[in-house]
């Protein structure tokens, strides 16, 4: 669903519509999106000084679309996910995805961002296809659980040391506070 959303956002903001930041022409494209994709509850466009100038939902323009913190890695180019704050106006608990947009020339130009609505993702993850003895959850960079399938027995889950390159297909275990093992993937 990130790695979706970044290449969403990607796609959307090469759409001359969106581009455009006319909401006329462009909320249609990201209301669009919002309903084609229901793991995003929420899809904007925000000008270089934070304002939203375009969104899947038309209420949102004009609002400032974040915090001022986040804005230098944005404008340096840095992909980011939010922790989970709480959507404005969908008032569910959301990621927010956040993929900067430059001009031609590659000055910074705004931010397009979809909200990545955890509720949803929480009732894919337990649907009947989950067994009792498998937990799903989706952990921050200090290994708390962002939303899940299963109560865990662990408030924090041991994460490795970032590792160039990715961690990908590799397979780590944990011991529970009450016993058992849970092997995780990164």
């Amino acid at each position: 669903v990130i790695a979706g959303a970044q290449g969403m956002l990607a796609l959307l903001a090469e759409v001359p519509n969106v581009r455009s930041r006319d909401q006329a022409r462009c909320g249609p494209v990201l209301a669009k999106a919002v309903q084609q994709f229901p793991a995003y509850s929420h899809v904007s466009v925000a000008r270089a000084d934070g304002t939203l100038a375009c969104a899947s939902n038309p209420r949102a323009v004009g609002m400032q679309s974040i915090d001022a913190a986040l804005w230098p890695r944005l404008q340096a180019g840095e992909f980011l996910i939010t922790v989970p704050v709480c959507g404005v106006l969908s008032e569910r608990p959301v990621l927010r995805a956040m993929l900067p947009i430059t001009t031609a020339a590659g000055a910074f130009d705004g931010v397009m961002t979809a909200s990545i609505d955890l509720l949803w993702l929480r009732k894919l993850l337990i649907l009947p296809h989950v067994r009792d003895d498998v937990a799903i959850a989706l952990v921050d960079a200090s290994g708390r659980p962002v939303t899940r399938s299963h109560a865990l027995p662990w408030a924090r889950l041991p994460l490795p040391a970032p590792v160039s390159g990715g961690l990908n297909n590799t397979m780590f275990t944990a011991s529970a506070p009450g016993g058992g093992l849970w092997s995780y993937a990164v």
